[in-house]
């Protein structure tokens, strides 16, 4: 018995002496997507070298840890399940689906529930570690290569015009409202899907409760740009007036919704109301030249 765990040993001993020499480099996004399905897209993302000569043979798994700044494993590969690999001379590179197999990854905590829901990584920083292992009893073959990454809250739009409070002649308005607004924040390859959202305050109102509450008089997406020109057509034609009947400003509130790359959910932006909506603005219309007359 004895000597079959020396056999058993020194065999270990052998592979992982034969696969001392193995280069391995690795390459990390620092500010990879939040969508950890996204990753496969982007070859940038993860790329792992393997770099093997001739004389050396074996088989091998890539094992994946995602940490904490701490170290706590959060994240890590189900070696028992992932693919087996054959080493080859030369260079062999290996992108996201192979160092991140979603399939084969095993998450923990509140990490786990996050990707069952969204898909996503929480916003904030990471490291991925990669170590080649023997197939059979998962021995390191390799250095461990870690490299640090930083999953971003995205920022959302900032609404620029109408900007706040600006009052609007009402016979300008009838013919076009420009809404402008800031892009959202890192940009991304992907075409970004906008709505813009208007609301009338009505009398009695606050905005927010306009905009919880009312049925919008605007609900236009946009894709890929930041300017939309809304043609009213009649929607703002009454003068509205008081119980006096005195004429006043008909008040608006105005926002975008911002989605994410498919254009399906809106973007967690880390708000607490996790529904990618901007801060709103209020404007005006006001019949100018009615006004004038009184």
């Amino acid at each position: 018995m004895k000597k079959l765990k020396l056999i058993i040993i020194a065999m270990l001993l052998f592979v992982t002496n034969s696969f001392a020499q193995i280069n391995t480099n690795l390459i990390v996004s620092s500010s990879p997507p939040a969508s950890l399905a996204s990753w496969s897209s982007q070859k940038q993302t993860i790329v792992y070298m393997v770099n093997g000569n001739a004389a050396m043979q074996g088989e091998y798994k890539i094992k994946t840890e995602i940490q904490l700044s701490d170290g706590t494993v959060i994240g890590k590969t189900d070696l028992t399940r992932s693919r087996i690999y054959v080493l080859q001379p030369g260079n062999t590179i290996y992108y996201a689906d192979d160092v991140l197999p979603l399939e084969h990854m095993i998450f923990t905590g509140k990490y786990r529930t996050e990707l069952n829901q969204s898909g996503k990584l929480p916003s904030q920083t990471y490291q991925i570690c990669v170590t080649l292992v023997n197939s059979t009893e998962y021995l390191p073959l390799t250095t461990t290569k870690c490299k640090v990454f930083t999953i971003a809250a995205p920022i959302l739009p900032k609404l620029l015009k109408p900007y706040k409070d600006q009052v609007l002649d009402a016979v300008e308005a009838q013919s076009v409202i420009t809404f402008r607004w800031t892009p959202r924040t890192p940009v991304t390859p992907s075409i970004t899907t906008y709505k813009v959202l208007v609301f009338e305050v009505l009398q009695g109102q606050t905005p927010l409760q306009a905009l919880r509450s009312n049925m919008p008089v605007l609900d236009q997406e946009v894709r890929g740009t930041t300017q939309y020109i809304w043609q009213p057509q009649g929607i703002l034609n009454e003068n509205p007036t008081d119980e006096n009947g005195v004429l006043h400003q008909k008040q608006l509130v105005w926002t975008v919704q911002t989605f994410d790359n498919l254009g399906e959910q809106p973007l967690l932006d880390g708000s607490l109301n996790r529904d990618g909506v901007s801060e709103p603005l209020t404007f005006f219309i006001e019949n100018k030249s009615v006004k004038a007359k009184n």
